[in-house]
């Protein structure tokens, strides 16, 4: 009896073995085949061109629960999630291609250490002025545009410790992932 629970633990044993090694081997492979993406990273106020359309941020703002009431910007939250704040990257899109091009801001990324984000639509209608009445830009041939992008986060995502030094945190949008990840620094 004993004999036979040694062969089939020694069997068990060979056959996770065997699956671990093919695991390994297949994660190598896929890893080779696909290498990590270079990284561009681009400080505020210098220029990224991707795509035939040149974006700079110009800077990035905090803006507190308080100074949006004092706009009377009717901004709905769940207060449930605590406490809010909102980071507004100012920025000035130009199309420097020799067609029109179309950008669509939904697809940029909020990016912190441990934390990521979309941009929060209801923000970036109320914040961005009546020209601005869309999330996807059509931009013509030479066309340049100030568009506000803006992120809520609110503090539950974060603990305590995390949210009070949130605004000296770095922070930036990320515009692509892969093969090369475009990140535009804020802050």
């Amino acid at each position: 009896m004993k004999f036979k629970r040694v062969i089939r633990y020694g069997v068990l044993l060979f056959f996770l073995c065997m699956i671990g090694i093919i695991w390994i081997y297949k994660f190598q492979q896929i890893n080779q085949k696909y290498p990590p993406a270079k990284v561009e990273r681009y400080s505020c106020g210098k220029a990224m061109e991707y795509d035939g359309i040149q974006m700079v941020v110009n800077r990035a703002d905090w803006i507190s629960e308080n100074e949006i009431k004092k706009n009377n910007w009717n901004i709905d939250t769940d207060k449930r999630l605590g406490d809010y704040k909102i980071l507004d990257f100012k920025t000035t899109i130009t199309n420097v291609s020799e067609q029109s091009k179309t950008l669509d801001l939904t697809d940029f990324r909020l990016e912190m250490s441990g934390f990521c984000n979309g941009v929060s639509m209801e923000a970036f209608f109320i914040i961005n002025d009546e020209s601005i009445s869309s999330m996807i830009l059509n931009l013509e041939k030479g066309e340049s545009v100030s568009v506000h992008i803006p992120y809520m986060l609110n503090q539950v995502s974060f603990t305590d410790k995390y949210w009070k030094n949130i605004e000296q945190k770095e922070a930036g949008i990320t515009v692509s992932l892969y093969p090369v990840k475009r990140y535009m620094a804020g802050i």
